[in-house]
């Protein structure tokens, strides 16, 4: 997923969160409050809009390979093919494979067709 985000901005993200979580776990906290925790407290941010810079990059790797299903390992990556099966783009089904023990909402999106955990959900 973060290879199919434009202009570098996958690896930028990458070194940012390797960055935090070991400098200033404090600031991945917050995010993680703000973007990521369930619970009460309203609606909160979506992926969809930073997984969408990676939509087009994705259908074209679909149709290139001949998929015959898309299996996302990443929460951001889950948040693109559900969106884009929602919206019938993605003609190929799509599985989420749970690998977090503490799944956080970022991983969830009504446009999948499938989920796959670890443990009973």
């Amino acid at each position: 997923m973060l290879t199919l985000l434009p202009r570098g901005l996958g690896a930028g993200l990458r070194g940012w969160y390797q960055a935090v979580v070991r400098h200033a776990p404090w600031v991945y906290a917050g995010v993680y409050d703000a973007f990521l925790r369930g619970g009460p407290g309203g609606t909160r941010p979506s992926g969809v809009p930073l997984a969408r810079l990676a939509g087009e990059r994705l259908l074209t790797l679909v149709d290139r390979v001949d998929a015959d299903v898309v299996v996302s390992v990443f929460h951001l990556a889950a948040q693109l093919t559900g969106h884009l099966r929602a919206r019938g783009r993605l003609r190929v089904p799509s599985a989420v494979y749970l690998v977090d023990f503490a799944v956080h909402r970022q991983w969830l999106h009504p446009g999948n067709d499938r989920y796959l955990c670890l443990t009973d959900a």
